[in-house]
């Protein structure tokens, strides 16, 4: 146990940077991640663009590269459909 300056006593919980120990399997990316998180890497760019072909030649593309994919989707819902986003969120999960 340590305490603060108040006194006050926590315990100090050891950072796990292998999200696969203990049974937990967290995806590197999801729907959450920015756009341009996924670009940089070139299966998650791949599986973008699988789902949304030639998105990357949309003039307004570069405004969204700061953006995740679900805040992106509300402003394309009837190309961002909710049955491309699973497949999108299923793709971007076997991306290593």
């Amino acid at each position: 146990m340590n305490t603060n300056n108040a006194g006050i006593a926590f315990k100090v919980f050891p950072i796990d940077n292998n999200v696969q120990k203990g049974g937990i399997d967290m995806a590197k990316f999801t729907l959450d991640s920015k756009l341009k998180q996924i670009w940089k890497n070139p299966a998650a760019k791949e599986a973008y663009l699988k789902v949304f072909p030639g998105s990357d030649e949309d003039p307004q593309f570069r405004l969204g590269l700061g953006m995740t994919v679900n805040a992106i989707a509300k402003y394309a819902p009837d190309q961002m459909t909710p049955e491309k986003l699973e497949e999108l969120e299923r793709l971007l999960g076997e991306v290593e």
